[in-house]
């Protein structure tokens, strides 16, 4: 019952459901793309194509850069912004999960040697400085998190040039970041310099004109997404850089969509608000069920199944951990984050009076 009323808080104090919904699109595109990790190349060959989801599902992490950008403007904006409790708020919301799949992931190793190749790749230092999210230029342990690289580098800005610059200086850094990515190129692997910067960018200005209708944002938001994905398609002959601003734009106007549209009385079905709210773990966790139910299939199953099967097995069982994952670890972290978060600003306020 305590978890029921946990739960409900948790969503009462999530002001856009809308976004949330945007959440369960983008790990639900993930996850389908992922999905076929877990067959060899001719089984592969006979998945149903799923258009924008098997084929080009890394646009979700794309999409997440943007809800993220996003969010943290809605968060920063708020009255009485400070740098202490919005780190601890960040680290409590990121970190504990992300050290409880890594370690999994680690026994999973020592267990049946899976993910041996990144340990090979990385080494036992690159693996310890997975688990502190240090951007690196290999994969870290958990491939998936690379983009939480991004996302700390992310917090780290907005914690220092917020309080300086407002949250049009975020935004600028964040252009002129993935505008000098472009122009040189740099193969350092420390993501200090990096295109995805654009996409976090283009959250902050969806945050920004989230007050416009629907009606303004949806042309932008289908012409956009339809160059972008005409590009990937080679139905619109247009360079990279191209597409990957129509993609941010996109990605952009269809936020401001869906928040206009939950401002004027449309709601996501519950079910899909709940994929988002778990996204988090859904993300990570199902990283860690691929080699596992390959062993299953493979082990237990003589005729093995049809991979379509199995890839729906997969997409199913991982939403079904991600929730319970969400339940049982996230929300406890959360909450957590909130209480101390609150302290310290209390400190805070107490010391400045």
């Amino acid at each position: 019952m305590w978890l029921d009323v946990r739960y409900s808080s948790f969503v009462q104090a999530s002001k856009f459901e809308s976004i949330q919904a945007m959440r369960a699109l983008a790990a639900i595109m993930v996850l389908v793309l992922h999905s076929k990790i877990m067959f060899g190349a001719e089984e592969r060959a006979s998945l149903l194509v799923i258009p924008g989801f098997s084929d080009i599902g890394y646009y979700g992490v794309q999409l997440f850069f943007v809800i993220s950008g996003f969010i943290i403007a809605h968060v920063v904006s708020k009255p009485g912004f400070k740098v202490m409790p919005f780190f601890v708020r960040r680290a409590l919301r990121i970190y504990p999960l992300w050290w409880i799949v890594m370690s999994v992931g680690i026994t999973m190793f020592f267990w049946r040697s899976w993910f041996r190749a990144d340990v090979d790749l990385l080494g036992w230092v690159g693996v310890l400085q997975s688990y502190a999210l240090f951007p690196q230029k290999p994969y870290p342990f958990i491939n998936p998190g690379w983009s939480l690289e991004y996302e700390v580098i992310f917090y780290a800005i907005v914690a220092v040039l917020y309080p300086l610059t407002g949250i049009w200086g975020v935004f600028v850094l964040m252009l002129g970041l993935s505008t000098a990515a472009n122009a040189f190129n740099p193969t350092d692997g420390y993501h200090l310099v990096d295109g995805s910067y654009l996409f976090f960018g283009a959250g902050i200005v969806a945050y920004l004109l989230r007050n416009r209708s629907w009606q303004e944002a949806a042309p932008l938001a289908v012409g956009g997404l339809a160059l972008a994905y005409g590009r990937f398609y080679e139905a619109i002959p247009i360079a990279l850089n191209g597409a990957m601003v129509a993609l941010a734009t996109g990605f952009a106007a269809l936020l401001v969509v869906v928040v206009s549209l939950e401002r004027n009385g449309w709601s996501a079905p519950r079910f899909i608000i709940r994929i988002g709210d778990a996204s988090y773990s859904l993300y990570l966790w199902h990283w860690l069920l691929i080699p596992l139910l390959s062993m299953v299939r493979n082990g237990l199953f003589a005729d093995k199944g049809s991979p379509e099967l199995w890839r729906w097995i997969l997409i199913f069982t991982s939403i079904a951990v991600a929730q319970a994952s969400f339940r049982w670890l996230e929300l406890p972290s959360i909450a957590l984050g909130g209480r101390l978060s609150r302290r310290i600003a209390g400190d805070r306020v107490r010391e400045l009076g």
